[in-house]
């Protein structure tokens, strides 16, 4: 499966970019902390239908005459379970992905309006990807989890209330269906920061309309030792459309 991460950062002055560059290099990624995207509602959830689930099982148990405090159980279980939740929401890291490179929206807020590029990957799943936590010593550094973005009218619900593990992570893959346009696929990790990943996963960067010349000589020149191939955008004539004319 191709998919494809929009970079804006942009100058030979600019540290930002000079990074993006070397952990393309470096074969690494950059999981974010859920706080630092830019969807305010990102990552929301209720447990208000797992609550009223809960409670009526707790009635179908009082039936049978086994004594339950109903309500101080679901308050037990339903914060134990929100805890959790928010320690997901805390620590994750998100690592968003897009099904394509050619959506003018996608250049225009994550490429810098096209003075910026996006960079082809390749995988299937996590296994092709091979992600590594940078901190090795981490426990949680083999739990990831890769899917694509689920898109709402609503908000996350949880009504399980037997839940798993996944189930518990699931509101991070739910957005807002004013982000469909997106066509995201993300990985989620459970710990943010740093992680390295299999670079036969890297299949090309691809240049935005309006990047400076200097500025692909230094990707091509930083990268070249990689099997990769090297795109420049272009707009269709008399076209709202764009395509990738490769250049290297």
């Amino acid at each position: 499966m191709l998919l494809y991460k929009y970079r804006g950062n942009v100058g030979l002055d600019n540290n930002d970019f000079i990074r993006d560059i070397d952990m393309i290099s470096n074969n690494e990624i950059w999981c974010s902390k859920i706080l630092s995207l830019n969807d305010p509602t990102e990552a929301s959830f209720s447990l208000k239908q797992f609550e009223k689930n809960l409670t009526l099982g707790l009635k179908a148990v009082s039936l049978l005459k086994i004594k339950k405090d109903e309500q101080e159980n679901v308050d037990a279980y339903k914060n134990a379970l929100e805890n959790l939740m928010k320690v997901h929401y805390e620590h994750s890291g998100i690592y968003s992905l897009s099904k394509v490179y050619d959506n003018a929206l996608m250049w225009a807020h994550y490429g810098n309006s096209h003075r910026g590029f996006c960079i082809e990957y390749n995988f299937n799943n996590l296994q092709e990807l091979d992600l590594k936590y940078v901190e090795e010593n981490s426990p949680l550094s083999h739990q990831y989890k890769f899917d694509k973005v689920n898109y709402s009218d609503k908000i996350f619900s949880l009504s399980n209330i037997n839940p798993k593990n996944d189930d518990l992570i699931k509101f991070l893959f739910n957005k807002s269906k004013v982000w469909s346009y997106e066509e995201e696929y993300r990985i989620v990790t459970y710990l943010n920061g740093k992680f390295t990943y299999n670079e036969n996963c890297l299949k090309s960067i691809i240049f935005g309309l309006n990047m400076k010349h200097e500025e692909k000589e230094y990707i091509i020149n930083k990268l070249c030792d990689k099997e990769i191939r090297f795109y420049q955008m272009m707009r269709k004539k008399d076209e709202f459309k764009f395509y990738k004319e490769q250049i290297l």
